[in-house]
């Protein structure tokens, strides 16, 4: 079974961001407005609020969030809970956060967990000088920060009593635990409307939350609570009550989730691994040029062709100590490929031997990943240790640890993000490009090497990648111009 999936990261986010309104934190703290004017802290009451989280009218879970008094400023603590479909398994996921807040409300420490099944995902962090300072169970790490963050979970309340109408917006930078980032969101006040809220109409703000290339909605009640929440895939949030959020509708799986993301094909291909090229025209969405056009894509306007990279006079082409001072970036670890760690350095000595050539390594890596890594999605933040020691994953695990496998034994590599070609539609799907001369393209799920030209290369680069795939999803359009086989 050939598992695609790369939607965790992507999925938390967003629920990060959706679920920012629910302690209901907007109210009275610091903010840039487009207008220039500065709202001031003021004393916030304690709140808690539940919420039912619907899926294309399914219920898939529910969320419970506290917000709570302290000497110093306030304590968020949020609960969530959902059952998620992907390429047919069912996961219960459990996702926690706990956050302290200063008194102008921005982040001062923070705990977050996920789980799911046997994976654990926990991370322990504190702000200090525009620097937030990361503990996770296998690493350290400090992020460094212009201005200060947001935690997701405690930014919104109600922006009506700020005096904003409709057009008018604010800009605050949020950090999310679960992809270590820290990113800008823009919100503005779309105007009024009625919406059917716990069997009752009532009139509410719309608010429109730009986030990674993704618009977002939520309804804000007059008594300035969160009323209901909109983001992609067909996932909302209802305010509702403690008893019908643990004890009303039963829980069921969402529709299957990279199903529902894919992107229909107007071509059927029989065998993509004979092509040889593919020219496609893509609309919907605004094209980077920089991310999507290099080495085997060329991007004219909208029209991008791909061609299969020649691996003919790579044998030998270079060796580890010829690799340029340039790629040396490619080299080294980062927060989700740990190269460096022992696991990752011993693992790769025994699939690679010394005199191998660059070529032969990597074919050896992306063999030895596609053999030993059981293919099945997991709901956790993809890092590469914990791949290995797991030996479970889907496309995401399978591209870090590749990735860092490949580093180790003197490969550089990047992860890169796009989309694939499976059963008539195009799938959100993670692989690698590794240098062994020239950058190749290379897919550890498939077992391939160089990876066929239906992988369309939207993002790429060392990981955290995901901000340049979330605003595709819900809007790309792919159609097949062109396409020969060898």
């Amino acid at each position: 079974m050939k598992t695609i999936h790369i939607f965790f990261v992507v999925f938390s986010l967003l629920f990060g961001l959706l679920f920012s309104f629910r302690a209901g934190l907007f109210e009275n703290f610091y903010f840039e407005s487009k207008k220039g004017n500065v709202a001031r802290f003021s004393d916030l009451p304690e709140k808690e609020t539940w919420m039912n989280v619907w899926q294309n009218d399914r219920k898939i879970g529910f969320s419970h969030t506290r917000l709570l008094k302290e000497e110093n400023g306030y304590l968020i603590k949020e609960d969530l809970f959902m059952r998620i479909n992907t390429i047919g398994f069912s996961n219960d996921l459990m996702l926690k956060t706990t956050g302290r807040l200063n008194p102008d409300l921005t982040l001062s420490t923070f705990d977050f967990s996920i789980s799911s099944g046997r994976f654990q995902f926990a991370a322990h962090g504190k702000v200090s000088d525009k620097t937030i300072s990361i503990k996770t169970d296998q690493k350290q790490l400090d992020i460094r920060v212009d201005k200060k963050p947001f935690l997701a979970s405690g930014i919104i309340h109600t922006i009506v009593d700020r005096g904003m109408g409709p057009g008018d917006s604010i800009k605050i930078h949020v950090f999310s635990p679960a992809s270590m980032n820290v990113e800008p969101v823009n919100i503005m006040i779309v105007g009024k409307e009625d919406i059917t809220n716990m069997g009752l109409i009532k009139p509410a703000t719309k608010v429109e939350i730009k986030y990674m290339g993704t618009s977002q909605y939520a309804w804000i009640g007059e008594g300035g609570d969160i009323l209901r929440e909109q983001g992609m895939l067909g996932l909302k949030l209802e305010k509702t009550t403690r008893k019908d959020a643990l004890f009303g509708l039963p829980i069921e799986s969402s529709s299957d989730l990279t199903e529902i993301a894919s992107v229909a094909s107007n071509v059927r291909f029989d065998d993509p691994g004979r092509l040889v090229m593919i020219k496609v025209n893509i609309s919907g969405i605004e094209l980077n040029e920089k991310n999507i056009s290099g080495n085997r894509q060329h991007l004219e306007k909208n029209m991008l062709t791909i061609r299969r990279e020649d691996l003919t006079d790579l044998a030998n082409v270079v060796t580890p100590m010829e690799i340029q001072e340039s790629m040396k970036a490619f080299l080294a670890p980062s927060t989700f490929i740990e190269s460096d760690h022992p696991e990752i350095k011993k693992q790769a000595q025994m699939i690679t031997a010394p005199d191998d050539n660059l070529l032969v390594k990597a074919k050896k890596i992306v063999g030895w990943a596609k053999e030993n890594i059981e293919k099945r999605p997991v709901l956790s933040v993809p890092d590469a240790l914990s791949t290995l020691r797991n030996r479970q994953g889907d496309c995401n695990e399978h591209a870090v640890l590749t990735a860092a496998l490949a580093r180790a034994a003197g490969i550089p590599a990047k992860v890169e993000a796009g989309l694939v070609y499976m059963k008539g539609r195009f799938y959100y799907h993670a692989w690698n490009n590794l240098f062994l001369g020239q950058w190749i393209t290379a897919d550890a799920t498939f077992g391939t090497l160089p990876a066929d030209v239906t992988h369309i290369r939207l993002s790429s680069g060392l990981e955290n990648i995901q901000s340049d795939i979330m605003g595709t999803i819900d809007k790309i359009h792919i159609e097949v111009i062109d396409y020969s086989y060898d």
